[in-house]
């Protein structure tokens, strides 16, 4: 007889007790190099792979990667990370793969972008990459371009940390880079600054066609730009299809430029919502510049801060302060 639940009802059927509704869809695999980890096949945290390229030279469509606090490597290249004696190339992330971060704060583990091409691409549809912190280049003088880039559909980035820049010559110049096939991408509760440097947005599109349905959620960030007029989260490359359906909201956003008077730049045509937005500038006209060119977007709840001053974000003027 099966298993069942208050007598009568089989326990296989019902989600959240071991039923084939909760259960993954692929394998687990566990990823760790921390000191005193005795490395293995990665079938078990007690015997992890000692590079994320490791596990994706086994992994399946759907699998689950789990890297364990306190794991560090580098991303030298596109997929091509430092940790493997084998694996030394670039690597494809599958279909549906997440690559998940253990830990809180500054244990979680960490991956190091050293190269100009160095990112981790998300190119096969419904891959994510979770809990990890992102760090730009820590010395010399070294651009990275992009540390993600989205180039699928539905992939996303969540609750990573994004360092972009620790120096005026170690930096990133986006932190996300989506072309026009990232529809459905989603980048959520992710947080970030800048010490020093100046990269060019935290999240762009990167061609003259934008991916559709874009959703960009309860992130805080932090940055110096290149710009005064630079946007955190910029679309502005998108003139040719623009933005359809995206969805800005419930994020605080800092451009701490000298003068800054733009956060969000947008194109014209543009659609979607961008609502609920808490957006800081260090100019004295922000408040009609803050969300420049927002085109068709519907705009409510947004709001404007500088040092001791704040406003409701509008195109038009007319703020009240």
């Amino acid at each position: 007889m099966p298993a069942t639940i208050s007598g009568d009802i089989p326990a296989e059927i019902i989600p959240g007790h071991g039923s084939t509704y909760d259960l993954p869809s692929g394998a687990f695999w566990y990823v760790s190099n921390r000191v005193g980890v005795i490395p293995g096949d990665g079938k078990t945290r007690l015997r992890p792979l000692p590079s994320i390229a490791d596990a994706l030279a086994s992994a399946a469509a759907y699998d689950i990667f789990f890297v364990l606090g306190g794991h560090t490597e580098n991303v030298t290249a596109s997929n091509t990370f430092s940790g493997s004696a084998v694996n030394t190339g670039a690597m494809t992330i599958p279909v549906g793969v997440r690559i998940i971060g253990e830990g809180q704060l500054s244990r979680r583990p960490t991956l190091t972008f050293t190269a100009v091409a160095s990112t981790i691409a998300l190119a096969s549809a419904g891959s994510s990459i979770e809990n990890i912190m992102l760090f730009c280049p820590q010395t010399g003088s070294t651009t990275t371009t992009a540390i993600v880039t989205i180039s699928a559909s539905s992939c996303a980035v969540k609750s990573c940390f994004f360092f972009m820049a620790s120096s005026a010559t170690a930096l990133a110049t986006t932190g996300v880079s989506l072309s026009a096939s990232a529809t459905y991408a989603q980048v959520i509760d992710c947080v970030g600054f800048t010490v020093t440097g100046t990269p060019a947005s935290w999240i762009s599109t990167s061609a003259t066609t934008a991916p559709g349905r874009v959703h960009i959620r309860r992130n805080i960030m932090r940055m110096l730009l290149s710009s005064a007029t630079g946007g955190v989260i910029d679309f502005s490359s998108a003139s040719g299809i623009a933005p359809a359906e995206w969805v800005i909201s419930d994020n605080m956003l800092s451009n701490l430029t000298t003068a800054s008077t733009v956060v969000i730049k947008g194109v014209a045509s543009a659609a979607g919502h961008i609502v609920n937005n808490y957006l800081e500038t260090v100019g004295g006209t922000a408040a009609a510049t803050a969300i420049t060119t927002p085109g068709n977007m519907v705009m409510f709840g947004n709001q404007v801060a500088q040092a001791g001053k704040t406003s409701i974000a509008t195109t038009t003027g007319g703020a009240s302060t």
